[in-house]
């Protein structure tokens, strides 16, 4: 597979365990979201469909697409170095490859859960997308906990069952230096 700006790579790995190679991890988010399809289509109700769409303001075709788009952002953290250098063997493709600027040290690293990596990106990339901001406190600072794109990428960094806290705009990236950069400096 040719890699590239914007063309998927097929060497970034979503699943091992159990299996004789790496699953790639795009692989494995397709798979999620034509599941979650699969589910809305079979397990609920019209009257279910009907309310879910009616509470996102979609029709109920698009609620299903939303709700499949979503499964299949669940497992987007994965891409991290911290996930990937779990497989040495699939990370070794990786680490030395110019396209991808990993820090030494990040073998062994788990300090950034593949889940709460999920969270955080995907609240920044689905503002990006146009979805629904929050509102400002009265100090200026923005909090993510009424922002759409915080909600739906919370619900998808707690698909392991655990939530994390909500973002606040101003200190994310901050955070995400002190847990993670900062320690891999301290190697």
């Amino acid at each position: 597979m040719v890699v590239g700006l914007g063309c998927p790579d097929g060497r970034l790995w979503g699943k091992a365990r159990g299996l004789s190679g790496s699953y790639p991890v795009l692989c494995h988010m397709l798979d999620t979201a034509a599941m979650a399809g699969v589910l809305w289509d079979v397990l609920l109700g019209e009257g279910t469909r009907a309310r879910i769409a009616e509470a996102l303001g979609l029709s109920v075709g698009d609620a299903r697409s939303a709700v499949s788009f979503w499964a299949g952002l669940h497992d987007l953290g994965k891409i991290s170095p911290g996930f990937q250098a779990q497989v040495p063997e699939a990370f070794s493709l990786l680490r030395d490859d110019p396209v991808y600027r990993v820090a030494g040290g990040v073998e062994g690293l788990a300090v950034l859960r593949h889940e709460t990596a999920s969270h955080w990106a995907l609240a920044e990339l689905l503002a990006q997308e146009g979805y629904p901001q929050g509102r400002r406190r009265p100090s200026g600072r923005q909090l993510l906990r009424d922002a759409v794109s915080h909600q739906v990428a919370q619900l998808l960094g707690g698909h392991h069952g655990v939530f994390g806290e909500v973002l606040k705009t101003d200190r994310q990236m901050d955070h995400l230096r002190r847990r993670v950069v900062g320690r891999l400096s301290q190697r």
